[in-house]
């Protein structure tokens, strides 16, 4: 009598577990897709701040790349090489809890430069020589 209600009492709490996982639910939220201005994405990056804001490098449809944030609605442009003339924005990034992107940017016969931002004026944390390619690889705010 004991083994079986062990083995009543096992199968009960397996179904209890099953059934409180089934219950879990998700709501996925397309940020961006390669079906509008985006060719492709990066892999590179730090990308979901606390409060769900994901950033992002991506090559654009009509030529130039850049970084962008989103978090289900209207997108936020931080760096694009279609708007100032750029000769190199980094795909490898950062994102801080409060949303701001940490990123590396080289303007046309401009030094190497690190900057954060959240779509607004840009604050320039160092610039490098034209040549200083390793200058932050990966910027981190943590």
């Amino acid at each position: 009598m004991k083994i079986k209600s062990y083995h009543f009492l096992t199968v009960s709490l397996l179904f209890a577990l099953l059934r409180s996982a089934a219950a879990t639910s998700y709501t996925f939220t397309n940020i961006a897709d390669t079906t509008g201005v985006f060719s492709n994405f990066s892999q590179f990056g730090e990308p979901i701040a606390a409060d769900g804001t994901v950033a992002f490098f991506a090559s654009l449809d009509g030529g130039g790349k850049g970084i962008f944030t989103g978090s289900g609605g209207t997108l936020t442009t931080i760096a694009d090489s279609t708007t100032e003339p750029l000769e190199d924005v980094s795909d490898n990034f950062a994102i801080s809890a409060e949303g701001t992107v940490a990123f590396r940017l080289q303007p046309v016969n401009g030094s190497l430069t690190i900057f954060t931002g959240n779509g607004g004026p840009r604050t320039t944390i160092a610039v490098a020589g034209r040549h200083a390619l390793q200058l932050l690889q990966r910027p981190n705010l943590y």
